[in-house]
């Protein structure tokens, strides 16, 4: 109920019945608009718990794709500085790098893809009378984590630029 505009409403509907019938016993009204609400309720509680868990979700997946690419970089030091002593430049090191990291990530993609479309029909079973836009959801996803994994591998890919080959080599 929303107070005032509630009590002037119940007002008026009451007044209006005992005009047709003063014997009508009219329990108090609630109006529409807060009937809808409260039926809205739960389920914006439940889209925002599924937005802050993706959320969760993309950060966690992104610090991890981080952190890998960069535990992975710091043990292949030796090999890029050999690379660099040997004339390759920093782009073509960090589009090497970036290369291969995307191509773990379409590995990974396909098989989380090809995971999906077979439990497809078990989760489908769970979802009474709701369509799913199954192949959207996938295609989007993909490209998010996609987008991620890029972003996430960036910035340890621009660290190889901080390697210098004739410190580290003598420092062997």
């Amino acid at each position: 109920m929303t107070g005032g505009h509630s009590a002037v409403g119940n007002a008026e509907i009451k007044s209006q019945i005992w005009a047709l019938n003063p014997n009508q016993a009219v329990p108090a009204t609630t109006p529409l608009v807060d009937l809808i609400e409260a039926s809205l309720r739960r389920i914006r509680f439940l889209v925002f718990l599924m937005a802050l868990f993706a959320t969760a979700t993309m950060l966690l997946s992104s610090l991890g794709i981080y952190a890998a690419v960069a535990h992975w970089l710091s043990t292949s030091r030796k090999e890029i500085a050999v690379c660099i002593a040997l004339g390759a430049t920093y782009s073509a090191i960090r589009a090497s790098v970036l290369t291969r990291i995307m191509a773990v990530t379409a590995l990974a993609f396909a098989f989380g893809s090809g995971l999906a479309l077979a439990v497809r029909n078990a989760v489908e079973g769970f979802l009474y009378g709701v369509q799913p836009q199954f192949g959207t959801a996938l295609i989007w996803s993909t490209l998010l984590l996609g987008v991620t994994a890029l972003l996430s591998s960036y910035v340890p890919a621009l660290r190889s630029n901080f390697i210098h080959p004739a410190e580290l080599l003598r420092s062997e």
